[in-house]
């Protein structure tokens, strides 16, 4: 069986469905990864979990407009929790049970 993924345009490295951006602070990794996320790679995912302290309203600004794009382009309802402020172990867990 073999399965097929929307996948971003050349020259980007093709999507695999998982990955982490993992890194000391201030490294750039907020801002790689939302633009990329809201790039090249903006129609490939209709989920995208992310765990981070600078993802708490308030902490980082440049997660607003990720809130916004999550909300509008991607069509996740406001009630589901797609970001969390810290590492849960039992909430990526409940995550991968409902894939």
């Amino acid at each position: 069986m073999q399965f097929e993924f929307k996948q971003p345009p050349a020259p980007y490295p093709p999507s695999h469905r998982s990955g982490a951006m993992i890194g000391p602070s201030g490294v750039g990794k907020t801002t790689t990864c939302i633009a990329m996320l809201m790039g090249p790679y903006r129609n490939c995912y209709e989920r995208v979990y992310i765990f981070s302290p600078s993802c708490a309203p308030g902490v980082d600004a440049a997660w607003d407009a990720w809130r916004k794009h999550v909300r509008i382009h991607m069509k996740v309802p406001d009630e589901e929790q797609t970001m969390f402020d810290e590492w849960k172990p039992d909430k990526l867990e409940q995550i991968l049970e409902r894939l």
